[in-house]
């Protein structure tokens, strides 16, 4: 006999909570805000569809033996990431599931990815498949979730670019003749990189590879791999001009005759210029505020 399904009953159960008393003014601005922030976020969505897809698949899912109630409560909350939840609810399932961790793991993560975009789970599903499955990088499994999902759920920007410019600075990072630091080291210096991806258009890498080359092979710079690596990300900070203005006050203070500065009150102006890459309105000079002291 098939179950009825009470559960959509649940959905239209509401509590009676304290009334708060606003002005008629407090009233309009709420009302705007609300209407401003429904317009916002509003889509239309085949919620339809995507339940009567997730749960048939479910149903049919021999690994979780659901009943029709279970099944149908799991696909009420999938349809809630509208149009093409369902699909990213099985990839992400998917995915999880042949890493071997419980089910009630693979149907958490499925949830998550139900309620992003297409192009978070591709970058999820392509990042960790690398990181772990495919054994492109010698990953564990907690650091390879832990980053793939930073990478797709965390980012701003395109998504793309994001996935890219981090597997190449992977791989660039373990390499023996370029960097050559340990695969964790690596990948937790590549995510403070990537997040400034969504400043460089088209991503960061070609940008990233040139610098950090002219950083180590310019003897006059004077710093480690490491000391390297964590330059880079604060430079790249201020933007694609960032690291080319740190460049050329490196190359005019160390070279030119009309300047006389040490190296490490050059290395102090680049930074400075690198900072001042990306027009800061209102901010005041460091050195205009001590003055005011």
């Amino acid at each position: 006999m098939r179950c009825t399904l009470f559960f959509v009953a649940f959905c239209f159960v509401g509590r009676v909570s304290a009334i708060e008393v606003k002005s008629p003014h407090e009233r309009e601005n709420t009302y705007k805000a609300s209407i401003s922030e429904e317009k916002a976020i509003a889509k239309p969505c085949e919620s339809f569809n995507e339940f009567k897809a997730t749960y048939e698949k479910l149903l049919s899912e021999g690994d979780l033996s659901l009943n029709e109630q279970t099944a149908a409560r799991l696909a009420l909350r999938v349809s809630r990431g509208c149009d093409g939840a369902s699909n990213r609810f099985f990839k992400a399932y998917e995915m999880m599931k042949k890493t071997g961790v419980t089910l009630s793991k693979a149907v958490e993560v499925g949830l998550e990815f139900s309620a992003m975009d297409d192009d978070r789970l591709k970058n999820f599903n392509e990042v960790f498949s690398r990181m772990y499955l495919k054994n492109t990088f010698d990953f564990d499994f907690m650091t390879a979730y832990k980053v793939s999902f930073q990478l797709s759920r965390d980012y701003e920007g395109k998504a793309a670019d994001v996935r890219e410019d981090f597997i190449k600075l992977v791989r660039f990072c373990t390499k023996s003749d370029k960097v050559g630091l340990p695969l964790k080291q690596c990948a937790e210096l590549s995510l403070k990189l990537v997040e400034h991806t969504p400043k460089f258009p088209g991503g960061l890498y070609n940008s990233f590879e040139k610098f950090y080359n002219f950083l180590r092979s310019d003897k006059r710079m004077g710093i480690s791999v490491i000391e390297t690596m964590n330059l880079v990300p604060q430079i790249f900070a201020y933007g694609p001009k960032a690291p080319e203005n740190f460049q050329k006050s490196m190359e005019y203070s160390l070279t030119s005759n009309k300047i006389t500065i040490d190296h490490v009150n050059a290395m102090n102006l680049a930074l400075r210029l690198a900072r001042q890459s990306m027009a800061q309105i209102g901010a005041e000079d460091l050195d205009d505020v001590a003055a005011k002291k």
